[in-house]
């Protein structure tokens, strides 16, 4: 009888398999499908479990930080909406509430199906053991947005968390939100890691480690969704939750709370534990397709609030958008500065791109480092021609001679570019002008990959025995990475310099690059330094290039690794960009 169990269960979950896989092809493609499936299989979930179980809070731990208390110990109302949902869900959701370490809290849970009896019944136990849990019919069921005012109603904390109906929270959440607000002064807004269980509640997986507060990425994409604290005074409305955003009423709020909170903390903890089963918006993509374009208008409206102009757009990829800037002006001297190791094809086929482009205001400066022909001096002799400056390298160093040409670049804005860049697009440095224009934007730079279809540049993270890293280099063209996170506009810690946009009045303010790094080292320092300057680098992956040159890379000196080791240690610690 056993046996059969087993292999009844077993037809089970491998029915739900391929039932998933034809919704998912039906609905992106067998070609998306496949990169879908190719980008989540890099991605060894196998080790998560293990990981999960050892890292999870510890009996000791909990009986400590039950006894624990802080100077600042606010109310936090967690507002929960339910209609229909299963029992054993409902009761697993409340129990992970009143499990919680910190105490101080009360569920406020608003019931827009009060005649279903099994819930109703469920609730009314639980108020009876605990004073902490309020519930408020509602009569009929009102949608998502408004039921959760209901809930927000009957609240009283200081602080406002937001918990799904069949979702569970992780024992320690409450009072690691409430450290970090004692820690941060008093942060306003607070987000945590999360995975996502099985319906049996009996397997961790997909976790979702996120980076500190990173607005382009949650333009893109709401990469904070769970768990997600607000301190109450930051909403202004006694209906925080607009009914027109509904499906994406949580993403409108998220955008709403970080355009006004002056703290804004992280926990880069797994304290939320998110349900996946078969009506989900995580299993099914097409479940809820009104809450993609709910989430578009959400984002619309974030920019009219921010003064932003912009075209909104929904990728492939359902819950991912990218927003294309509108220039705020396209007249801007744009000088590109492109350096030149003499091969003369690689270097036609850069400017060429260049010229091609729908942006005619530019001034185009190459920077010959040596190696050439008689051939090459007669092309040279062709671009100056043509208009175009060409100056001898300093110093054998790139970085040294935008340093010392400063005076002869005449835009305002100043685009870095290896001679082996092919641009692919026409709008491609309107797109990084746009972007290099918006306020407090200090660097973009863009996506390449090599004639193999293979990813150069995504990005630089920090990190690793040689300081920093190529993000997703070397993995397929096709593949998005680990949360779409190639794919997406973000702040990252650094871009490179072979295509990297900045300000030239950040040049002189932060008095250029450190010349005796080399060019991947004094890219990464720039950057930072432009941080430290409360400037943002952005990374563009609407803007594609084909490099051209076979797989290479810097060979980088061991005494540089240990001056920015030295020289960033505290960003080396932290590892902007994704959670530690």
């Amino acid at each position: 009888m056993e046996c059969i169990q087993r292999g009844i269960m077993k037809y089970r979950e491998l029915y739900k398999k391929v039932k998933k896989t034809m919704v998912y092809t039906k609905f992106y493609g067998i070609k998306n499908m496949i990169h879908r499936n190719f980008d989540k299989y890099q991605v060894n979930e196998q080790w998560y479990s293990t990981w999960f179980e050892q890292n999870k809070v510890t009996q000791e731990e909990i009986k400590i930080q039950k006894q624990q208390r802080f100077v600042y110990e606010p109310v936090i109302s967690i507002l929960v909406p339910v209609y229909n949902t299963p029992q054993k869900y409902l009761q697993q959701m409340i129990e992970s509430v009143c499990e919680q370490t910190y105490d101080k809290w009360e569920l406020c849970i608003a019931n827009a199906n009060p005649e279903n009896l099994e819930v109703q019944i469920i609730l009314d136990e639980y108020k009876k053991k605990d004073s902490r849990i309020k519930v408020v019919d509602v009569p009929e069921n009102l949608g998502i947005a408004q039921n959760t005012n209901k809930a927000y109603e009957i609240s009283t904390g200081q602080y406002i968390a937001l918990l799904d109906h069949d979702d569970m929270l992780a024992t320690n959440a409450l009072y690691e939100v409430v450290r970090i607000i004692n820690e941060k002064n008093k942060s306003e807004v607070i987000y945590t890691d999360e995975d996502k269980i099985s319906e049996n509640s009996n397997e961790h997986f997909q976790p979702n480690f996120k980076p500190e507060f990173n607005l382009d990425l949650l333009r893109a994409n709401n990469y904070i969704c769970h768990l997600f604290v607000f301190k109450r005074t930051l909403i202004k409305e006694s209906e925080p939750f607009r009914e027109e955003y509904n499906g994406a009423q949580d993403y409108d709020l998220i955008l709403r709370c970080t355009e006004q909170a002056e703290n804004i903390a992280h926990i880069s903890k797994i304290l939320y534990h998110w349900r996946m089963h078969r009506q989900s918006t995580a299993d099914n993509p097409a479940s809820k397709l009104y809450a993609y374009d709910a989430g578009k208008r959400a984002l619309r409206a974030h920019l009219k609030r921010c003064g932003e102009v912009g075209r909104i757009e929904k990728l492939d990829d359902l819950g991912f958008y990218k927003i294309i800037y509108e220039s705020k002006d396209n007249k801007d001297l744009v000088t590109t500065v492109i350096k030149s190791d003499g091969e003369i094809n690689y270097l036609k086929k850069c400017i060429n791109s260049l010229k091609e482009m729908d942006y005619e205001n530019l001034q185009i400066i190459v920077v010959d480092m040596g190696n050439q022909s008689g051939k090459v001096e007669k092309y040279y002799q062709f671009l100056e021609g043509q208009g175009i400056q060409v100056v001898k390298g300093q110093k054998d160093s790139f970085p040294a001679t935008i340093n010392i040409i400063k005076k002869q670049i005449k835009g305002e804005y100043i685009l870095l570019l290896s001679q082996y860049i092919e641009f692919q697009g026409k709008k491609d440095l309107e797109q990084l002008l746009a972007n290099c224009q918006r306020e407090k934007i200090g660097v973009v730079g863009a996506r390449s990959y090599y004639r193999n279809h293979t990813i150069r540049h995504a990005g630089i993270g920090i990190g690793g025995e040689k300081f920093s890293y190529r993000l997703f280099e070397g993995l397929p063209n096709m593949c998005k990475g680990y949360m779409h996170r190639e794919a997406l506009q973000q702040e990252l810690s650094a871009v490179s310099m072979e295509c990297m946009m900045l300000r030239k009045s950040l040049l002189e303010q932060i008095d250029g690059f450190d010349d005796k790094l080399g060019d991947e080292f004094a890219a990464i320092d720039f950057c930072l330094r432009v941080k430290e300057k409360q400037y943002r680098v952005l990374y563009v992956p609407t803007v594609v290039m084909r490099y051209n040159a076979s797989y290479d890379k810097e060979r980088i000196e061991a005494k540089n690794i240990t001056i920015m080791m030295q020289r960033w240690k505290n960003v080396y610690e932290n590892q902007y960009g994704y959670s530690s």
